[in-house]
């Protein structure tokens, strides 16, 4: 018996150091899942900052392109609305001025004691 003894203890040591081996082997294969899953993560990370950066450049591109459109509006409309008054004072000017023709020729027929040669029915005839 003492040599089955023996072998019973070869073979506990021998089982124990398959045992440590294989869970070496499994916490080198943890360890690199963990350090792969790692890598995944930051990989994503990257990508989802990346993918920030560029959703913030092309929110500040399109703000900045609404602001151009609607400062061009903006002076388009102001140019449209001088152009409105300048015609306005331009027909005010020209009303104002055959008036001032009309009441220069009423006076000039008065001085006369004249009627206008048309009188359209309204002047004693």
């Amino acid at each position: 018996m003492h040599m089955a003894e023996i072998e019973r203890i070869k073979l506990q040591k021998f089982e124990s150091e398959i045992q440590a081996w294989e869970e070496k082997e499994k916490a080198k294969i943890d360890n690199k899942a963990k350090r792969l899953q790692s890598e995944i993560e930051a990989i994503m990370k990257k990508k989802e900052a990346d993918r920030e950066a560029k959703l913030k450049n092309i929110e500040t591109e399109a703000e900045r392109f609404k602001q151009l459109k609607l400062e061009k509006l903006n002076n388009e409309e102001a140019l449209a609305q001088r152009t409105i008054e300048q015609r306005k004072a331009s027909i005010d000017a020209q009303i104002e001025t055959e008036k001032l023709k009309l009441r220069e020729k009423a006076s000039k027929l008065r001085s006369a004691k004249a009627l206008p040669k048309k009188c359209f029915g309204f002047c004693g005839e």
